[in-house]
């Protein structure tokens, strides 16, 4: 995870949903976040959650249950970054 010249993902979600007064699609995102890691704790109390490649699919994968994928919002280690 993170090794230069390497993609890192960060966890996030997606929706849309038809707009009644437009009849547009309106399209959000967002970025999880979670406590931080002793490096980033030096400058805030929050980071984003950075996936394992490993975890890529299972992050991906519609049916992982929920429990499985909030296993996955955690700090990442710092030897990481």
């Amino acid at each position: 995870m993170g090794e230069a010249g390497h993609a890192l993902a960060l966890a996030g979600g997606w929706s849309s949903r038809r707009d009644a007064d437009a009849a547009a699609r309106v399209y959000t995102c967002t970025s999880l976040t979670t406590e931080p890691n002793e490096l980033v704790a030096r400058i805030h109390n929050r980071m984003p959650v950075i996936l394992d490649p490993t975890d890529w699919a299972a992050w991906l994968t519609e049916v992982t249950p929920a429990g499985e994928l909030r296993s996955l919002l955690r700090p990442a280690p710092v030897e990481s970054l």
